[in-house]
């Protein structure tokens, strides 16, 4: 396996991943996880292709050992005519990738960034989410193998539409004496998992991809020994470019206002859409604030400096150094100009204050 055979050949395997601009994120109990970075798309060579199981693997530092490995980076490809010949062939499940692997005694989850998953979504641990979406048994797991799931959480919707919870595992290694990666049709039958499809079916729906938009089909896998190759469905593409990757949903909503697609986005998502009235209203209640506090302080005289909110005085004092400038009278239109396009965070920093 080819990741495990780098850090066999390399004592300083730790500090060419860093060289190699790979992420390494250190935990207790001498694990640390290796991730490609969010943003880097470059090629790997084919002898470098260690690298493509950098999406979260995690090492026992004092064995030097591999004790969780997720499912290899995937090829995107156009065409699947050249790949019918393979055998695993599944639906892409749209989700969130969770790791399960024992070590010293107890159960670990992991996910691309965090190992026991204590990261957040929406003030929603994964850790917690996993554990309200695993219905299994333990004790009937394998000790010696690590189990990939994607995960789909009704708190945790990426862009397919979410009824209820459900947890699909989509790999499995078995790292007892060497490393394995068991075929779908070696998983435990008690699991939820992706059906292989017939290459010709999945052929037929892909070259439907132009005439059905239903964006809830993410795509296709196929899998070949350690190689993986994924077709995305172009409405689920549309779908995920509309939407804002920040775990923080007013974030989202004022980058969707500032970006226009805001209208288009609640379509696909409507059970944003009652939050994000809320969003709007305390915008406007923030601009209202601030055209009053504005008026008060420069133009009638009647408030002084230090009465003047604290989310606020920044606000007032760039308006008016604005005014300073041009000498042109602020006006409603102005407000609503600036409060639109001020960064992000700044606007959820005020906002958040108002509390």
């Amino acid at each position: 396996m080819e990741l495990q055979k780098f850090i066999d050949n390399n004592r300083d395997y730790i500090d060419l991943f860093k060289k190699n601009n790979l992420k390494v994120k250190k935990n207790k109990n001498n694990l640390i996880l290796v991730t490609k970075r969010y943003n880097d798309n470059s090629i790997v060579k084919e002898d470098e292709y260690w690298k493509m199981y950098c999406r979260g693997s995690v090492i026992d530092t004092s064995t030097n050992k591999l004790i969780c490995i997720p499912p290899v980076k995937s090829e995107l490809i156009d065409n699947i005519d050249n790949h019918l010949e393979y055998e695993e062939v599944q639906e892409l499940i749209d989700g969130t990738m969770i790791n399960l692997f024992y070590h010293k005694d107890e159960w670990i989850i992991s996910t691309r960034s965090d190992i026991r998953g204590y990261n957040k979504w929406n003030n929603k641990s994964f850790k917690d989410m996993f554990n309200e979406c695993f219905t299994y048994e333990y004790e009937n797991l394998i000790k010696t193998n690590c189990y990939s799931f994607v995960m789909r959480h009704v708190d945790n919707r990426n862009i397919s539409k979410i009824d209820k919870n459900d947890l699909y595992l989509v790999e499995m290694y078995d790292l007892h004496n060497k490393i394995e990666r068991l075929s779908s049709n070696q998983f435990p039958k008690y699991f939820k998992s992706v059906q292989n499809l017939v290459s010709l079916e999945v052929k037929s729906e892909i070259d439907n991809f132009s005439n059905d938009y239903n964006f809830n089909i993410k795509g296709y896998t196929i899998k070949n020994d350690s190689k993986r190759y994924k077709i995305i469905n172009p409405h689920y593409e549309k779908v995920k470019n509309l939407k804002i990757n920040y775990s923080n949903d007013l974030i989202s909503y004022i980058e969707l206002r500032k970006n226009g697609n805001l209208k288009d986005y609640l379509n696909y998502f409507p059970e944003k859409n009652k939050l994000f009235i809320s969003y709007r209203d305390k915008i406007h209640i923030l601009s209202n604030d601030l055209y009053s506090n504005y008026k008060e302080l420069f133009i009638y005289k009647t408030k002084e400096k230090k009465d003047v909110p604290y989310h606020l005085k920044p606000f007032i004092y760039e308006l008016h150094s604005r005014y300073l400038r041009n000498k042109s009278p602020t006006t409603w239109q102005d407000i609503k100009d600036y409060i639109h396009n001020l960064p992000s965070k700044r606007l959820v920093f005020s906002i958040n204050y108002m509390k």
